[in-house]
């Protein structure tokens, strides 16, 4: 099979040719945001216990996500 070439359109990679030239300032804001939602998920991984949950169905899971993060809204009100 030499010399055969799979030709894929831009969009099958969208990390090689992202919608957002990496270059603009768009780029920039938007991969700040990203750097801060990755540090607030390892805080709640980390410090609020999900990284590992022990409970059966969504309803709790999600009650349990919820409640985590609120305790981190308020404790950050309350060092505000």
């Amino acid at each position: 099979m030499r010399g055969v070439k799979l030709k894929l359109p831009i969009m099958a990679n969208p990390r090689r040719h992202p919608p957002v030239p990496r270059e603009s300032k768009k780029w920039a804001r938007l991969y700040r945001l990203r750097t801060l939602v990755e540090r607030v998920n390892s805080r709640v991984k980390g410090l609020l216990g999900l990284g590992k949950i022990m409970l059966r169905g969504m309803a709790m899971v999600t009650v349990r996500s919820l409640l985590s993060l609120l305790v981190m809204l308020a404790a950050a009100v309350g060092m505000a």
